[in-house]
């Protein structure tokens, strides 16, 4: 597919519908969808009763659902949405973003992988899942929307693993009577409301990190109510989707407990990990740049250069020896200067 845009349903799906109990397995990739409206739900896309979905490396922006999901409705359909933005959207009824329900097959699941979700609005969660549908964020950002950030009722358990939700209105992960299950993930600083407010259990896979201690993380290796993660804003850290970078100073650098880190392999934006000693916890594996080739030339004209510092500096082979190049840091600045 290529692009879907400006088109009106009186119905469910606004650019996209598969229609009810149709058992075909559909897959969408490379999908631009932009303003779309439904009167009913998904205001890009709306699938239901499919054998599967698949989502893949596709833009929905800009798209509204009178009802549920904003950008896109799953309903009674095992889905997995990767490497996909879903950006801007609004909504009527819960599912900003994502909207996902299942009555018949309850346990089907939802994964996003390696996904962004962020500046949605509505009344109640960006990403929500409803009625026993297991759902995992995985090597995602869930950020910066304009109302809770992942939300869940009836009894659904809310997973994440190298995940990274932060900055959402309201609160940031939120569950009715369903578990949080966590490994590796960051959930920080919420415009407003707790960081998580859960109605069953936390279960902690370890390494884990908040911001104000709400969301139960009682494993040895986690790190709740750290007060601040030093994470950099949402921008284009490289690969398929927006990140955010830790900053030098963040307290998620090689914090992953090994063995933690098994079979994970890459960061949102297919970085190795790990890059230092161990994995960075959230959806964001910070890298080392070398200096050599990017910066000397800079350096030997000007004696002293300033950039922001987001990633750790490897002088590595230089001309002269590295020893006459110092480091000074401050918040979010480094000089790099020849003695």
């Amino acid at each position: 597919l290529t692009g879907v845009s400006g088109n009106a349903a009186n119905g469910n799906g606004g650019g996209i519908a598969h229609a009810a109990f149709s058992s075909d397995l559909t897959n969408i990739f490379a999908l631009t969808a932009h303003g779309n409206v439904s009167k009913g739900t998904g205001g890009a896309i709306d699938v239901d009763g499919a054998a599967g979905l698949t989502l893949g490396d596709s833009t929905l922006t800009d798209n509204d659902a009178i009802a549920q999901g904003g950008g896109v409705a799953i309903r009674n359909t095992p889905t997995t949405i990767e490497r996909t933005r879903i950006a801007a959207n609004s909504s009527g009824a819960v599912g900003a973003g994502i909207y996902a329900f299942e009555n018949e097959n309850p346990g089907m699941g939802v994964l996003i992988d390696t996904s962004l979700v962020t500046a949605n609005s509505g009344p109640s969660a960006a990403v929500f899942a409803a009625t026993n549908l297991p759902t995992e964020i995985h090597n995602s950002t869930v950020s910066g929307n304009a109302t809770v950030g992942v939300g869940a009722s009836g009894g659904t358990d809310l997973e994440l693993t190298f995940a990274t939700v932060v900055d959402n209105a309201g609160g940031n992960v939120s569950t009715a009577s369903g578990d949080l299950i966590a490994a590796a993930s960051v959930v920080a600083d919420p415009d407003g409301g707790p960081n998580c407010t859960i109605g069953g259990a936390t279960i902690s896979g370890g390494s884990n990190a908040d911001t104000d201690g709400s969301c139960g993380l009682a494993a040895v290796t986690d790190q709740p109510n750290l007060g601040t993660v030093a994470l950099g804003t949402l921008a284009d850290n490289g690969g398929p989707t927006d990140t955010h970078a830790l900053l030098v100073a963040s307290p998620l650098r090689d914090a992953v407990q090994p063995g933690s880190c098994a079979g994970v392999v890459t960061d949102q934006r297919g970085t190795t990990r790990p890059q230092g000693v161990a994995c960075d916890i959230g959806a964001y594996e910070a890298t080392v740049l070398p200096v050599a080739g990017l910066m000397w030339e800079h350096i030997a004209k000007l004696g002293v250069v300033t950039f922001p510092i987001t990633e750790l500096v490897d002088f590595g082979d230089l001309t002269p020896d590295p020893a006459s190049l110092r480091v000074v840091e401050q918040p979010g600045v480094g000089t790099v200067a020849v003695e």
